[in-house]
């Protein structure tokens, strides 16, 4: 980062303040790492939290049965973040970092767009839900969740027979820690679902393209949902971020990666994980609900 900002930033006052801060982080960071390491759970993932963070989090659900528990997951959304609400003085040193980032429908951004900060917190803020979830359910039997999951599910009018006898395969791959076959046998059952939701809420689903009738796309009726307010807003903004291309942040798409090939092996590794076949879970008993 040093060698960037001396060989990009012009304004050499700016440029002073950055190595400044800079070095100053780079000591800082030197000092607290070993502390701090060892005050940290093992968590699988990209990101690591306190012990004590986890716990406080998770204080509203600690004598919950896993009925309650359960209960509060589909009522509450509690599990999903908040829209990301960041403001400019936020970026710091990272908004003169002359970083570029490509998303897989041809856009591009720098260090210094919102979207980028936005982004970065949102996604942080998805994990960490997904982790608090992932350690509270360390409470309870494996298939005790499964078997709840589903059972929300079976009794779902908005859900049809189909569906649910593909969720049913999706938690079995599921418990069996087999991701790749979880996210793959429900993720494009979802679009259905939301079809049937727009039918049931009147909202036009389908339109007339040379003498055929074709089915709007997952965009179309995202934002429709959103327009009617058919679904929480935060919902939305999550199903959105996680499986189409049209998000207000940089998307994870993932449904659009898998349909259309994907293009490396780091992209399958990034997509077949166990935080987005819960995330898919996730979305099946939120749905439930309508």
């Amino acid at each position: 980062m040093l060698e960037i900002t001396q060989k990009y930033c012009v304004n050499e006052e700016i440029k002073d303040k950055l190595i400044y801060e800079l070095k100053a982080k780079y000591e800082e960071l030197n000092r607290n790492v070993p502390t701090a390491l060892t005050n940290l759970p093992l968590i699988k993932g990209r990101y690591s939290y306190s012990v004590e963070e986890i716990e406080e989090t998770l204080k509203p659900f600690e004598n919950d049965t896993i009925e309650e528990f359960m209960h509060k997951i589909v009522i509450n959304e509690c599990f999903i973040p908040d829209i990301p609400d960041i403001s400019n003085e936020d970026y710091g040193i990272a908004s003169y970092i002359p970083t570029i980032v490509y998303d897989d429908v041809t856009r591009n951004y720098n260090a210094g767009d919102p979207i980028m900060m936005r982004t970065f917190h949102y996604k942080t803020n998805v994990m960490k839900c997904l982790n608090n979830l992932r350690h509270k359910l360390r409470d309870y039997e494996k298939y005790e969740f499964l078997g709840h999951a589903y059972s929300i599910i079976h009794f779902s009018d908005l859900i049809d027979e189909l569906s649910k006898r593909i969720f049913i395969t999706s938690l079995e791959y599921y418990g069996r820690g087999d991701y790749f076959h979880c996210i793959l046998t429900s993720i494009f059952q979802i679009e259905r679902i939301l079809r049937a939701l727009c039918i049931k809420n009147k909202i036009l689903n389908l339109y007339k393209d040379e003498n055929k009738i074709v089915p709007k796309g997952l965009e179309y009726m995202i934002g429709e949902l959103k327009a009617k307010k058919v679904l929480s807003t935060k919902f939305l903004f999550f199903l959105e971020w996680l499986l189409s291309g049209s998000s207000e942040i940089i998307p994870e798409n993932i449904r659009n990666k898998i349909a259309h090939g994907l293009s490396d092996v780091d992209q399958f590794k990034a997509i077949y994980t166990e935080n987005n076949a819960l995330s898919i879970i996730l979305i099946y008993l939120y749905l439930s609900k309508s």
